[in-house]
């Protein structure tokens, strides 16, 4: 058998190696065209003079009748009280009876049963309930804050009497307030005969005026074991005694209060009123033509200076708009998702869509959940002297060179 070997001789393996060894360039890159060379570059607000104005305003138009949390009792410089109205369903047993003869059905008790949701202040203090009967007509759905505290100062509130009392912790998460009979009777007389009798709810707000408020769970909350719920105990004399229960028709609660002032290197959103920001930042360093990969904005949080509840505010929203000088936003938005005290939002889309020739008059930042809270939230301005607290812009963009 014969092996076969391949020789290569010294001048030759000399030439392969020196043509290793050549700059990359001389096997190709340079006649690539200069029109399809791409460039991976950052700006950073950190390091590159970027503009970033917040400017802050109260919406008198929003309406609370979405919230997951019905708010009502009284801390810092907010108040809030509370408009509800259930639905009284009854059984044959007792709709028969009462359609023959209102007087054939009596009600022996009657109470409101609430599941905290939030709360801020001691809880350890004593809480009490008081209401008064609503007067007038009204639903949850379109009614501003500004209509509300109109209502609630008007003859549409029967304050001539107390219609609540006994208010107590059936255990540490719910609590119950009792409301006066003969109130109750009428609603179920309205539901048998809406000509007989009116429903139009009960306006409950915080008796003792301590600094303490709860959050109890909304007809609009998801958590639906927990809504509200009126329980009846009424009796068919001779015939028998029953316990019925009630669910949330409409429920809203009305703010008042003074909204926190603001301060020079500091921009304070809230909920309740709400307050909101406006953020805008200056792009114009970005050049024609690039294309976004990323476009992030952080935000420190001054928690020394934030006041927050049981619940805290851990998401934003930001909402961008679509005119100078003009509350309308688009219909996106961006999730601001807050990690210790940094807040950090993707806003790639936007600055695109700036990039590619749309205006940008910024965004509005407002809490996630503004409607269902009144926790105060600082954050700091751009003229901060800390510089890792300054909100902060990082855009990374391709160009073609």
């Amino acid at each position: 058998m014969f092996k076969r070997f391949i020789f290569i001789s010294p001048f030759l393996a000399l030439i392969l190696l020196v043509s290793c060894a050549d700059d990359p360039t001389s096997i190709g890159a340079n006649i690539i065209p200069d029109s399809d060379h791409f460039v991976v570059d950052t700006l950073d607000s950190y390091s590159n003079n970027m503009d970033i104005e917040f400017d802050v305003y109260r919406d008198e138009d929003v309406t609370n009748g979405s919230s997951s949390a019905l708010l009502i009792g009284k801390y810092n410089n907010v108040v809030s009280t509370a408009l509800i109205k259930y639905y009284i369903y009854l059984p044959d047993s007792i709709y028969n009876p009462m359609e023959s003869d209102f007087n054939n059905i009596n009600v022996l008790d009657a109470w409101i049963e609430f599941t905290k949701y939030s709360s801020w202040g001691d809880t350890l203090q004593d809480f009490q309930f008081e209401g008064f009967a609503v007067t007038e007509d009204w639903t949850d759905a379109d009614i501003t804050r500004s209509e509300l505290e109109v209502l609630v100062n008007t003859e549409a509130i029967d304050y001539s009497s107390d219609l609540a009392s006994n208010t107590g912790f059936i255990n540490s998460d719910t609590i119950s307030v009792n409301l006066d009979t003969d109130i109750v009777y009428e609603w179920m007389k309205n539901s048998v005969d809406e000509d007989a009798a009116v429903n139009n709810g009960i306006y409950l707000r915080s008796k003792t005026g301590n600094e303490l408020m709860y959050g109890f769970y909304a007809i609009s909350s998801s958590d639906v074991v927990n809504i509200s719920k009126l329980k009846m105990v009424v009796e068919y004399p001779g015939e028998f005694v029953d316990t019925i229960t009630a669910t949330v028709a409409n429920d809203v609660h009305i703010i008042e209060g003074t909204p926190y002032e603001q301060s020079e290197n500091r921009v304070v959103i809230q909920g309740a009123f709400p307050t909101r920001s406006a953020v805008k930042f200056d792009i114009n360093s970005l050049p024609v033509g690039a294309v976004v990969n990323k476009a992030v904005m952080e935000f420190s949080i001054d928690s020394v200076n934030s006041v927050e509840g049981s619940v805290e505010s851990d998401n934003y929203i930001g909402t961008f708009y679509v005119a100078p000088d003009s509350a309308d936003t688009d219909y996106g938005l961006v999730l601001f998702s807050r990690e210790s005290n940094r807040v950090s939002g993707d806003i790639t889309s936007y600055v695109q869509r700036w990039v590619s020739g749309l205006d940008n008059h910024g965004f509005r930042l407002s809490l996630y959940d503004e409607t269902s809270t009144i926790n105060k939230i600082v954050i700091y301005r751009e003229n901060i002297d800390v510089s890792y607290l300054k909100p902060r812009v990082l855009i990374t963009y391709t160009i073609q060179r």
